[in-house]
């Protein structure tokens, strides 16, 4: 997979991080060239400089290759050059973070995006889940409840739950295609369209979604 993120906040470090650590490739462009050279030094990361208006950059930084863009410069300006861009060049999934409602409002009525969020104080864990297509629940510590749908992760398909709980996770319950709640018995095997329910710790949530 790879992901190209415009822009960078400090609040993003740990989300970068764990990209890194899945062995995704990911690069990050900003218009500050000491932000990205302390990006190239702390995190291992390519990362680039340059003028974020000038569209022959995001060729030479590879985004038409890029399976996913996240624009979330805090110039919400340069948002929108960036997804009106990816979306020209047919970039698969484009997230937006903007500070502005209105304009996240525009964004999704135009269809510049195919997610946007309006910047939060969690921006980091909320741009995990939406990445990995996945809901979670803090439920205490050392617990948490995640929501993953097969339609999204195709490898889930026909894994038994025998096969899941070697992950060291707990399957709460399974709703499937037809809307029907099914407490699985180890032998039941996932359908195209289950959406599973599975309790785990937090830590243990990149394992799973790498599957």
């Amino acid at each position: 997979m790879r992901v190209l993120v415009v822009g960078f906040s400090k609040e993003l470090t740990q989300f970068i991080e764990e990209l890194i650590k899945a062995d995704i490739d990911v690069a990050i462009i900003d218009s500050d060239s000491s932000r990205a050279e302390g990006l190239r030094r702390e995190l291992d990361v390519a990362a680039f400089v340059g003028d974020l208006l000038d569209l022959d950059l995001y060729k030479e930084v590879g985004m038409p290759r890029a399976d996913i863009v996240i624009a979330t410069h805090t110039n919400d300006l340069i948002n929108i050059v960036v997804c009106s861009y990816a979306k020209h060049l047919g970039v698969p999934r484009i997230i937006a973070v903007v500070s502005d409602s209105r304009l996240a409002s525009v964004l999704r009525e135009l269809n510049l995006a195919s997610e946007v969020i309006v910047k939060p104080s969690e921006l980091s864990a909320i741009l995990k889940e939406r990445l990995y297509n996945i809901k979670r629940l803090e439920i205490s510590q050392d617990w948490s409840l995640l929501l993953l749908d097969s339609s999204i992760h195709l490898n889930l398909i026909d894994k038994s739950i025998e096969d899941l709980m070697k992950l060291d996770v707990q399957i709460v319950f399974i709703i499937d295609k037809e809307n029907r709640v099914i407490y699985p018995s180890r032998e039941y095997r996932i359908q195209r369209g289950d959406k599973v329910f599975i309790l785990t710790s937090p830590h243990n949530i990149q394992h799973i979604i790498s599957l």
